[in-house]
């Protein structure tokens, strides 16, 4: 939610000197119980169904288009973060909870703040007793590190920050019965095997399949086809087999076994006894090659829209796709010998792919699926090696001196980038006219004002908000870091900086610069090249 802070309540003793005019608030959309009741009978009484609960039901509302329907449901709102919350003067998670108050805003209070842990756990118990009490529904608890220099100290993973921790409540498992074993194949050729079960109603909605996770798995459950089995849904989401009811188990039952050929290419699959997983080795499988692609098309990969599993499924039955760059070469005579393809959703699907083809370098790098590699090493390649073809070379060492990169990861680029299969299918998509955008001044070896360099932002800037300077400091080939350390290059310095500055000044190396200076070196290497 962005509020413009001045129209919210005219509370401006609040507001340090400098602060921006627009407020971004995190927090969470949902409905009261009550309302959803209330909700339900009123379509009951109009025989329609009623929904089956209200987590989809605020999600389809909140997507929806209409500002009207969206009106009539009635839904509540908790703030619980400020983004940027520095710039505010806000250095803790308790006094975010009053700045949002004291804005008018609905603030989502901690439950309990200290630091023993015995108290946290007897939070936790509480809670969890008291689930069936609250006006809403809640699945669990998120535990928090409070001081907000802290956090910027523990830093983040790819997707999840290490100061926080989301603590489940066990879920209530219904029984159900293993009709059969199916086994998908993934983009890495891994089998995830799958239980489709007779159908049983969870949480609002009803499950018919359930992960089984990997093959050994199931052979540690002893999981089979006819098996009474407890099912629930991890985290009100994804349904999970958590045992068999072994009093159930139908005389002459078999264990499962490991298929002997893929399901979806008949091809050789590889197992040994106690592994984990079983893969199938043929890469041109119909099965790998689909999910390589959903994967390719995704958001944050190449961002091809109109491009989901279903017309690639269609484009690969129709042997119309067998690797990735066959994506590149597809002609709108192709899609209408289809069928479900009209000429303007040719046009569209076809304008997408050719938009794909000048991405951003990360974003290709993460389209490619290297074992490892996420949004944020993506990322920190395409800084430090600005070209696909660099990569070529790459050697562990090189990889590992940068920070962020382990020696795991590091092995597994240098592995992927030695592989002749997966340089001969990179080499394809370049020749189809796919062409990787590295950070802004980094082509040509000439390298980018910021290239190879960590910057620490702190303070409000006079005209830059902060996800701009990040934008900036990233395409001139730079790293945005959270915290001061020995490996930050440049500080980037606005008005109320905060401990960084001090912190910065314990590094001789460090140097300093406001907004004016930022824009004068990038502007002094953009005229260079």
């Amino acid at each position: 939610i962005i509020a413009n802070v001045r129209q919210i309540k005219d509370v401006p003793q609040t507001l340090p000197p400098g602060s921006p005019e627009s407020l971004v608030v995190r927090g969470e959309i949902f409905m009261l119980k009550k309302t959803f009741s209330s909700l339900n009978k009123e379509r009951k009484e109009k025989g329609l169904e009623p929904w089956a609960n209200p987590r989809n039901l605020v999600a389809g509302s909140v997507r929806s288009l209409d500002p009207g329907v969206v009106a009539k449901r009635s839904l509540s709102f908790l703030g619980y973060g400020v983004l940027h919350p520095r710039e505010y003067a806000l250095t803790s998670q308790g006094a975010v909870v009053t700045f949002l108050e004291n804005m008018g805003i609905p603030a989502l209070k901690s439950l309990y703040t200290g630091n023993a842990l015995s108290e946290i756990e007897a939070c936790l118990v509480r809670v969890e007793q008291a689930v069936s009490l609250e006006p809403f529904n809640i699945d669990g608890v998120v535990i928090k590190l409070d001081h907000f220099p802290l956090r910027e100290r523990l830093g983040s993973r790819a997707k999840h920050p290490r100061w926080a921790l989301a603590y489940k409540f066990p879920q209530q498992a219904v029984a159900t019965r293993v009709e059969r074993i199916v086994v998908q194949v993934g983009r890495s050729g891994v089998l995830t095997p799958v239980a489709e079960v007779m159908p049983v109603h969870i949480g609002g909605s009803t499950v018919s399949r359930a992960t089984l996770h990997n093959v050994s798995e199931i052979f540690r459950k002893d999981i089979r086809e006819g098996d009474g089995v407890w099912v629930e849904k991890g985290g009100e989401v994804i349904p999970v087999v958590l045992g068999v009811i072994k009093e159930r188990r139908q005389p002459g039952s078999r264990p499962w076994a490991v298929p002997t050929f893929c399901p979806s290419c008949s091809g050789a699959v590889s197992y040994q006894e106690g592994d984990v997983h079983a893969y199938c080795l043929n890469t041109s499988c119909p099965g790998r090659l689909l999910q390589r692609l959903v994967h390719f098309a995704g958001k944050y990969a190449m961002d091809i829209a109109h491009l989901g599993e279903r017309v690639l499924d269609k484009l690969i039955k129709a042997s119309l796709l067998h690797s990735l760059a066959d994506l590149y070469h597809l002609q709108k005579e192709q899609l209408y010998q289809i069928g479900s393809f009209q000429k303007t959703a040719a046009e569209r699907l076809l304008q997408s792919i050719e938009a794909s083809k000048n991405q951003p370098l990360h974003a290709f790098l993460t389209a490619l699926g290297i074992p490892g590699v996420g949004q944020g090493t993506a990322q920190l390649l395409s800084v430090h090696f600005p070209s696909v073809e660099q990569l070529f070379q790459v050697s562990e060492p090189q990889l590992v001196e940068i920070e962020g990169i382990g020696p795991v990861v590091a092995a597994s680029v240098v592995a992927f980038f030695r592989d002749p299969i997966n340089v001969a299918e990179i080499q394809e998509l370049l020749s189809a006219g796919v062409e990787p955008l590295p950070p802004k001044g980094a082509s040509d070896g000439l390298g980018g004002a910021l290239l190879g360099k960590c910057v620490v932002i702190t303070g409000t800037l006079p005209t830059l908000t902060r996800k701009a300077a990040e934008q900036l400091v990233i395409e001139q080939g730079g790293r945005v870091l959270k915290a001061i350390s020995k490996n930050v290059d440049i500080l980037l310095k606005g008005m109320s900086p905060g401990s960084k500055a001090k912190e910065a000044a314990k590094f001789p190396h460090i140097v300093v610069w406001d907004e004016n200076q930022f824009k004068k070196e990038l502007k002094k290497e953009n005229a260079t090249q």
